[in-house]
């Protein structure tokens, strides 16, 4: 008997004629109620799709099987670096070849689908050369977006000085017995110069100063405290407040002259 429930459980994989030379992963989202297995879903029964992976491990493609409005199956190649990371990431595109077979041109498809009018249809990271692999640039799809347009996003990664005047607000959480609740104040202190890792964004906008910029700050425990962001290069910040315990206890908004939990 279990011999018999193996192989029905397996037939039906067969019949969407995904590639058998491939490591993948089948899944089914079913549209419809069903007291028994659907052996050989239809489309309208279940979205199926199928991830496929390299010898690493790695997704390299996934097809949505069949289901454009016409019927067609979508594709998302994906692609490595020479150092395993995935700095380009491409639009899905519809295959005249239906069903679940792996794509090995799949790249070359994309790049040639007409319906993105030779635009490029993707979105680009530039990353730098050290194991954080922190993003230093970010484009978007289309040429307009693309890497080396000057619209791309660009991240800058600092620590806080001084001059960036951060208050340094401390919550602290004590026990009311009486009313069997922590009763939390708030004070205030300033930081030390680099006790802060700070992150400055310039967004597709950005020319040159504060103006279309955002910063964040973290301290060394990976916890946002600050997010600041510039109209006509006035700061507007948000605050974010932790007890000893680590409980996000404030949030402090911009022009706020009180906090609020």
């Amino acid at each position: 008997m279990k011999t018999i429930l193996y192989l029905a459980l397996l037939a039906p994989l067969l019949l969407w004629s995904q590639s058998i030379d491939q490591n993948y992963v089948l899944s089914r989202n079913y549209k419809q109620a069903s007291a028994t297995i659907i052996p050989n879903p239809s489309i309208q029964q279940a979205a199926t799709s199928i991830t496929y992976f390299d010898g690493l491990g790695r997704a390299i493609q996934q097809v949505s099987v069949d289901q454009s409005a016409e019927g067609k199956s979508i594709v998302v190649p994906m692609e490595y670096d020479v150092y395993g990371r995935m700095a380009i990431e491409y639009l899905p595109y519809a295959s005249e070849l239906g069903g679940g077979n792996y794509r090995p041109d799949a790249l070359t498809e994309v790049l040639g689908y007409a319906d993105y009018n030779g635009e490029p249809p993707y979105s680009e990271k530039l990353l730098e050369s050290s194991p954080l692999n922190r993003v230093l640039k970010q484009s978007a799809p289309g040429e307009s977006w693309a890497m080396g347009s000057g619209h791309e996003i660009r991240l800058d990664y600092q620590a806080n000085s001084g001059s960036d005047n951060i208050i340094r607000y401390t919550a602290s959480a004590t026990w009311n017995a009486a009313h069997s609740i922590y009763d939390v104040s708030l004070s205030q202190g300033s930081y030390a110069t680099g006790d802060l890792y700070k992150t400055v964004t310039k967004d597709e906008n950005w020319t040159s100063g504060k103006n279309n910029t955002s910063e964040e700050y973290k301290d060394k425990e990976g916890r946002v405290v600050l997010k600041r962001t510039y109209n006509d290069s006035d700061p507007h910040d948000t605050y974010y407040v932790y007890d000893q315990f680590g409980n996000l206890s404030y949030v402090i908004p911009p022009e706020s002259s009180s906090p609020t939990v």
